[in-house]
């Protein structure tokens, strides 16, 4: 038996009107905040002076479809680092840490899953979505199921969970990392946050949203080798 969202005694261009433009659920926001370029890190180096450097996080745009069973829905950013002296010797490695959260506005009926992955490469399309399926009846069905890119897939996992249907937040997903300041190497985090599709009536989750945020990349040390 498919998996699906189960709509009941409405009719099939009834709902997906009603689902787009008016009561649709969605992921509210994604949102990256970065800080810590050049001096700007607020943590005290150990071995070397952090001013010595710039960190560049950027953004990644993500999706940020509305919410049916089976999407998944992304954000990400990357991490690189230079030497603010382009002749310094010796290699140059600046560590950084930042949170992911993924906050619901109230608990969901089905829980919601979140992963983290890290790549050392750009990812173009890391998930692909269809249209929307929907099956008519007396109770009609919708369902759009999304896939990670196969090299997403493959990609280190930082963190991975759900938010349990009792609560409304995944708690800080922490992360700390590394990265060579030659100004080329690049580290690129993908938090990718998911609505199952579950073999039941999801149609309690209706009108309710999702937010994930990455913020305050961070430079926190320098060491020289």
């Amino acid at each position: 038996m498919a998996k699906s969202m189960n709509y009941r005694s409405i009719m099939l261009s009834v709902i997906v009107s009603v689902f787009i433009g008016i009561i649709g659920f969605s992921f509210a926001y994604f949102t990256v905040s970065v800080t810590g370029s050049g001096g700007g890190s607020s943590a005290t180096a150990s071995s070397a002076d952090l001013s010595s450097v710039t960190l560049s996080p950027v953004k990644i745009d993500g999706l940020n479809n509305p919410i049916y069973p089976g999407i998944k829905n992304w954000l990400g950013v990357s991490v690189k680092a230079s030497k603010n002296t382009a002749s310094a010797s010796g290699t140059y490695t600046v560590s950084y840490k930042f949170t992911a959260t993924v906050t619901t506005s109230a608990t969901f009926a089905t829980a919601v899953k979140y992963t983290l992955y890290k790549t050392t490469s750009s990812i173009a399309t890391p998930v692909t979505c269809p249209a929307v399926s929907a099956t008519t009846g007396a109770s009609p069905h919708f369902t759009r199921i999304c896939t990670l890119d196969s090299t997403l897939s493959k990609a280190t996992v930082v963190k991975s969970g759900s938010i349990a249907t009792t609560a409304t937040t995944s708690g800080n997903i922490d992360v700390t990392d590394t990265v060579v300041a030659n100004g080329t190497t690049t580290n690129y985090y993908y938090l990718v946050i998911e609505y199952p599709n579950a073999d039941s009536d999801q149609s309690a989750d209706m009108g309710k949203t999702i937010t994930g945020n990455i913020g305050n990349v961070t430079a926190t040390n320098l060491a020289i080798s």
